[in-house]
């Protein structure tokens, strides 16, 4: 089997980091795209299909199946181990071309933001960006899901495409990505100008779809359907928060060289010389990285890691040089790699099953809370929805600081599963809010020492106060 060339993997490897931050489809004419992020923009990468086909795809972009809720009897789904790209292979209703239908309405749908962008076509199989997971259903009229919904069914209207396949119990075509942003996927039976039959130039050829489709009960009310919000919502499946607090299953693996290898929620490597490189979120994580840094250069030794996950920022922190780290979090799989990792590599991070709530098992110079707020404001802990007693209780752990992130009410995964309105109906002191957080530190005379933007509505708080107990 046939392996891309060095310099075509590396700038596709690139693209794996862009992600859903990828603006512009290639020309219809040539597999020829750029990809930007943020005010970041790459040269543009030229990129054919390879000669062995899908499995040629798999092989060299190292694809996994997935047991994707929508996949059904047309395509079996494939994505990386970033969750960037998703391939589409193409399983069966061979005779209707529902993969060349999908790929020329996404040639139709390109200039829009929220559209998939296709990075490669061939016999039987699409290779395209990866917009999310799931939305669900759990927004009134004025939430940005809504919004963002109607805005793309009048983009579609706008260029003469219909969907023709809304009309699914606990529908999944509807996605939101990791920054909010909504999107709607799975074309195959998407009419173009009210017709089935269409044809596009995919990759230097051109390609047809015939104005034919099977025939069942839920596709022909698909077709028949108008498609507005209001006749799409009641096929959206339920939001109800997960059981566990990251949906992604921790997986340590290690590598060829010896290095360790983190999937899941969290993306990282550890060397067996205790070098970490971050491989989701790398922005986010050099902030971090830097902030503690400077936190020990001031004289910090000592480190707690609430909500540690498989335990990155635990392990940055060991690098660094803080000569005792306390890695606490509730779910035993993540805290078994962390200690996993700390014996291979001799490192001096701990790690403990731990309940927030609970009495502090350490006490240290400097205290981490990341992007644990919304599930612990009254969901998964018992504060009531009292920012004040959260901040209360973290101040029992801390000497010197306390950094915090604060995710905001806006963010996708609280829009996408509802922490802070699941078991909260019932709270009077305050509201979920950026305000009502600040609000609180001000009343438990914390200052804020700065604020750093991690992700989209998720923000750091560096905090420190007098009342810290030393």
């Amino acid at each position: 089997m046939r392996s891309f060339p060095a310099q075509q993997l590396l700038s596709l490897i690139y693209l794996f980091f862009c992600g859903l931050c990828a603006r512009h489809f290639f020309a219809q004419t040539s597999p020829r795209f750029e990809i930007h992020e943020a005010s970041v923009r790459a040269k543009a990468l030229d990129f054919k299909c390879p000669s062995g086909g899908f499995l040629a795809l798999i092989d060299s972009l190292n694809l996994i199946p997935i047991n994707r809720e929508h996949e059904g009897a047309t395509a079996r789904i494939y994505t990386d181990s970033e969750k960037t790209l998703v391939l589409k292979v193409l399983t069966g209703y061979k005779q209707f071309a529902p993969d060349v239908r999908e790929a020329c309405v996404l040639q139709t749908l390109s200039k829009f933001v929220w559209a998939p962008k296709v990075h490669c076509v061939g016999a039987g199989y699409v290779l395209m960006t990866n917009m999310g997971e799931t939305a669900c259903q759990n927004n009134t009229e004025q939430s940005p899901i809504v919004r963002q919904l109607n805005q793309i069914l009048s983009d579609m209207q706008s260029v003469g495409v219909k969907h023709n396949d809304l009309s699914k119990k606990n529908l999944t075509h509807v996605l939101m990505g990791n920054t909010g942003m909504v999107s709607l996927v799975d074309y195959g039976w998407a009419s173009l100008n009210g017709t089935l039959s269409m044809s596009c130039t995919l990759n230097g050829h051109v390609s047809f779809a015939p104005n034919a489709r099977p025939h069942n009960k839920e596709m022909d009310r698909g077709r028949a359907m108008q498609e507005t919000v209001n006749s799409i919502m009641p096929y959206m499946k339920k939001c109800t928060p997960s059981i566990r607090s990251q949906s992604e299953n921790p997986v340590l693996s290690v590598l060829r060289d010896g290095t360790l290898s983190v999937t899941g929620y969290h993306s990282f490597t550890v060397s067996r010389k205790g070098h970490v490189s971050v491989h989701r979120n790398k922005d986010k994580y050099d902030i971090i990285d830097r902030l503690l840094r400077s936190l020990h250069d001031k004289g910090s030794r000592t480190f707690v890691d609430i909500g540690s996950n498989t335990g990155v920022v635990s392990f940055l922190a060991a690098e660094i040089g803080y000569t005792h780290i306390t890695a606490l979090d509730h779910d035993a799989p993540a805290v078994d790699i962390v200690n996993k990792i700390s014996a291979d590599v001799s490192s001096v991070v701990k790690g403990h099953r731990f309940a927030f709530g609970e009495p502090p098992l350490a006490k240290a110079d400097v205290v981490y809370m990341g992007s644990l707020i919304h599930w612990v404001w009254c969901l998964t802990a018992d504060f009531n929805g009292s920012f004040v007693d959260i901040l209360r209780y973290l101040m029992r752990f801390a000497k010197k600081t306390i950094i915090v992130e604060f995710v905001e009410p806006e963010d996708s995964a609280i829009l996408r599963f509802g922490h802070t309105t699941k078991k909260c109906k019932n709270i009077s002191i305050n509201k979920y809010t950026t305000q009502a957080f600040e609000h609180a530190l001000k009343e438990v005379h914390i200052s804020v020492q700065g604020t750093f933007v991690t992700e989209p509505h998720r923000i750091l708080y560096v905090l420190k106060s007098q009342l810290f107990h030393v």
